[in-house]
């Protein structure tokens, strides 16, 4: 009788089968990860950080004056620009993840940071700011 072939042999699972398939896996994940950096394999790190972090202080910082300055006088028109700034963070994490790994994450500092602010923009304003700018408001100056 002729003899079966190979892969009509009944085999056992062996575990080093997927070991050579890991490896080659994460040496394509090391060199996509330096080719991110550019062609000479540097990685601007210190960039990338400096930027992600510029990002969330720029929409901390907004969040913060918005909601501490503007929201007493135009409640609704602040908590709409708010909302639209946050909408284009929202916009820069779904388009940014396209591109290179670290860009996905820039819009989700951003919107972190805006959402961060909002918070403590609101905590600020309604423990000290709503007295004082009652009280300016309350001022009544009689003739007398």
């Amino acid at each position: 009788p002729p003899r079966p072939c190979r892969s009509a042999m009944p085999t056992k699972h062996d575990p080093l089968v997927g070991v050579g398939n890991a490896r080659i896996a994460a040496a394509n994940l090391r060199k996509e990860i330096l080719d991110q950096g550019g062609g000479d394999g540097s990685h601007h790190v210190t960039l990338r950080t400096f930027t992600l972090a510029g990002i969330s202080w720029l929409g901390f910082g907004f969040a913060l004056l918005l909601f501490c300055r503007l929201y007493h006088h135009v409640p609704f028109f602040t908590v709409v620009v708010a909302s639209l700034v946050m909408f284009s963070g929202f916009a820069v994490a779904s388009v940014s993840k396209c591109r290179e790994a670290w860009q996905e994450s820039m819009g989700s500092f951003f919107v972190g940071s805006l959402v961060i602010g909002t918070m403590v923009g609101l905590n600020i304003y309604y423990r000290f700011f709503i007295f004082y700018d009652h009280y300016m408001e309350a001022k009544v100056y009689t003739n007398v």
